[in-house]
């Protein structure tokens, strides 16, 4: 029969706000919301023992603080990192030992054939500069910033002892006793990491006419 399947999921915020001094404040938020699933394939050709698990979840740190100069320049800085992943991997825990393929019967048996893990992570500095003035037309709210992001991915891709097996016949029939067919290894386990920056600046001036416009 089929493994019963498991989804456990968890999500966690966290805010801290702190007023230093009258023209200082500082933020953090936290944030993270883990997920495990157990048994995920769910097919009859799948035994229990060659079931699946799946890890996935991210999280995020986010500092901020707000510094007042004189009445009309506000300084602003965020600085986060975010982060989310994947992982699917054999239900057992066991990442040694090889599965088997029945291409006769179409069962898979002794152990998942996935061994997998994608990891993304971002860092971003965003800090702006607030001016607000009045001196031409009405009002004005003008806006200096930059984002700035650093993103880099992991990807590893393998199989549990490096290979696994496939056999011909039926086990349950003596007459069509399990043969060992093919044994197929993996030579390297593909692991592979992208990374990318990017750089923004701007400008912006909010303008305000008449008190009510």
């Amino acid at each position: 029969g089929l493994a019963p399947r498991e989804f456990r999921a968890y999500y966690g915020l966290g805010k801290l706000t702190w007023q230093a001094t009258p023209w200082q404040r500082f933020q953090v938020l936290i944030q993270g919301d883990p997920t495990s699933i157990n048994n995920t394939v769910q097919e009859q050709t799948t035994h229990p023992d060659a079931e699946e698990n799946q890890q996935q979840g991210g999280g995020l740190l986010l500092l901020s603080s707000d510094t007042s100069i004189g009445d009309h320049i506000l300084l602003k800085n965020k600085v986060g990192f975010f982060s989310s992943y994947i992982q699917v991997a054999p239900q057992s825990g066991d990442f040694e030992t090889p599965s088997r393929e029945n291409i006769t019967t179409g069962t898979t048996t002794g152990n998942s054939n996935s061994l997998y893990r994608d990891t993304r992570n971002r860092l971003q500095f965003s800090p702006q500069l607030v001016i607000t003035w009045d001196k031409l037309l009405g009002t004005h709210e003008t806006k200096l910033g930059m984002d700035a992001t650093l993103a880099w991915q992991r990807v590893s891709d393998n199989i549990p002892g490096g290979r696994y097996y496939l056999d011909t016949g039926r086990p349950d029939d003596p007459n069509q006793p399990g043969i060992p067919d093919r044994e197929t290894r993996l030579v390297e386990a593909q692991n592979a990491l992208i990374s990318g920056d990017t750089f923004g600046f701007y400008a912006q001036d909010l303008w305000k006419p008449f008190k009510s416009l």
